[in-house]
């Protein structure tokens, strides 16, 4: 990867902490350091300026209550912050330049009280964006009272360099302002920190630009994200490394993962014309051998995972997705597709409507019941679309109980534990090459907090463990992976992983498309969030 990076220091921030009990109430008092503003250039390409923060020096300025400055994603500026800014961008003459800007923490000192004591985690952070033009002088009076859109936040519980936020920089000619805010968070700052006198924080703030011919690909600035910031080693049942600061961690096999109640991951995804045309809201799932892995937000519906004739495993279909009835539904090649209704006539069914967009038949329970099924607005809307979706290898290797792990039910699913000698006549296969497919349980357990939940999956009926995984849904979800009997797969059973009963013909089961994107499809603007989801190129 080409790079070419440059640091813009000077951002000093000199924070002073004199924290007493006056009247019963916790007070701070803060002196923040004046320094000259910066502004600094990469080569003729990258444009970074800065702006110091004004002095404070009001001697009652209260511990912040976050339930007043912080709603709906958005911060509001009030007495008792420290404010600094970013702007940055690339030059308009630098036409086909990429890059991404990352907001840095550094040369961090400040008493232990905010690392170990009862004041862990008070000293806080939050990166919103704002307009320079709209605003051109950042300052407490001059903001107050205004709310700016969060892009991250936390807090700074070590002296250890970290990342604040990393972004894509427009190569518009435009430029992106960013408001980097220090508060304290009262709920947390403890009786402990007014045993000192005199507490001290101070800080550099760097911003670095980074040029690079691939920084927009999706799936290489999904990986840059995980890899910019500070690692936090979780445990559940075995030890992961999280990047807090922005929901990611890395599995057993090294695969990039969304985790958390509400990560930052939706995606525009099914355009009527990229980036933002009428588009539905996808999930990031995380990152697997170079490609990113989506999942739809919402259902398309209810549907039979399979199903057959009466004579065949008593109508309760086959558990063998290369030749599964939603397969055929989902994904192209399939538009002649016939099969016997369960009247035994010859009829077109499950035949790519969703992949084509179309309205047609589809299996809605045993015995081949079918229903009237309409994709022409909720199927893929174009070829556009069609073309960013890669051809991938998905693994159907099963397991027979749902009492596991994560990273355990990840190796059964690339395993080669099938049905050997299957009383149906149809031979199981350990993967299937194709566009769309459903999320694995390793999905699902996956994207639990650790921090949180350390259950097993059948057991992510704890609330700590449904309520902190962002791909639960409060309905019955079908799942990829196939269990040792011949008519079912794995399920979501209203938050618990579940592997019997869940027989593949029933037709109650929501269906979420999922699918992995092309290598080359990137990213042009968006912070991910849901308000701002990450908007694609369309090329």
């Amino acid at each position: 990867m080409k790079e070419n990076r440059i640091k813009i220091y000077g951002l000093i921030l000199g924070i002073l902490l004199f924290i007493g009990l006056i009247v019963g109430l916790t007070y701070a008092y803060y002196n923040f350091k004046d320094t000259a503003g910066i502004s600094g250039e990469a080569g003729i390409c990258f444009n970074i300026n800065s702006t110091n923060g004004g002095n404070i020096t009001d001697a009652d300025l209260l511990l912040l209550d976050e339930n007043n400055i912080i709603n709906n994603g958005s911060v509001t500026i009030t007495n008792g912050m420290a404010l600094t800014s970013v702007t940055a961008g690339i030059d308009s003459s630098c036409t086909g330049i990429n890059g991404y800007l990352s907001i840095n923490i550094e040369d961090i000192t400040m008493d232990d009280n905010f690392i170990s004591g009862d004041s862990i985690g008070a000293l806080k952070y939050i990166v919103a964006s704002y307009s320079k033009e709209t605003y051109p002088t950042v300052s407490i009076s001059n903001l107050s009272g205004q709310s700016f859109t969060i892009l991250n936040t936390g807090s700074i519980t070590s002296t250890d360099a970290d990342t604040l936020y990393v972004d894509i920089l427009p190569n518009d000619g435009t430029t992106k302002d960013y408001l980097i805010i220090f508060y304290i968070d009262g709920d947390l700052a403890g009786n402990g920190i007014a045993t000192y006198p005199s507490n001290n924080f101070t800080s550099t703030i760097e911003a670095v630009a980074t040029q690079s011919n691939t920084a927009t690909h999706v799936a290489e600035y999904i990986t840059i994200l995980y890899d910019s910031y500070h690692k936090t080693e979780v445990t559940n049942y075995i030890k992961y490394n999280y990047a807090i600061s922005v929901n990611l961690m890395k599995d057993t096999a090294g695969n990039i993962r969304y985790y958390g109640s509400s990560p930052n991951n939706y995606i525009y995804f099914n355009c009527d014309a990229y980036p933002d045309t009428n588009c539905e809201l996808w999930r990031i799932i995380g990152v697997f051998d170079g490609k990113i892995k989506l999942i739809r937000n919402e259902s398309i519906g209810t549907y039979s995972w399979d199903t057959s004739a009466s004579d065949i495993n008593s109508g309760h279909g086959i558990n063998e997705w290369s030749q599964a009835d939603l397969m055929k539904l989902l994904n192209p090649g399939y538009e002649n597709n016939q099969d016997l209704d369960s009247s035994g006539n010859s009829i077109i069914i499950n035949n790519s409507l969703y992949y084509n967009g179309e309205s047609g038949t589809c299996y809605s329970d045993e015995s081949n019941t079918t229903k009237s099924c309409d994709f022409t607005n909720m199927g893929l809307k174009n070829d556009t679309t069609r073309n960013m979706i890669s051809d991938s290898t998905w693994y159907l290797g099963g397991w027979y109980e749902a009492y596991i792990y994560p990273n355990q039910i990840y190796e059964y699913e690339r395993g080669t534990s099938v049905i050997s000698s299957p009383s149906d006549g149809i031979t199981r296969t350990t993967s299937w090459t194709g566009k769309i497919g459903l999320m694995y349980p390793s999905d699902y357990g996956y994207a639990a907090d650790f921090t949180k939940c350390s259950q097993k999956l059948y057991n992510y009926s704890d609330s700590d463990c449904y309520t902190n995984d962002w791909l639960y849904n409060s309905y019955v979800e079908w799942l990829l992976t196939p269990n040792s009997s011949i008519n079912q797969v794995y399920a979501v059973n209203y938050a618990s992983l579940t592997h019997n009963g869940n027989g593949v013909h029933h037709g109650f089961l929501q269906v979420r498309p999922t699918l992995f994107l092309n290598s080359d499809v990137e990213i042009v603007s968006g912070s991910g969030s849901s308000l701002d989801p990450y908007k694609l190129s369309g090329i």
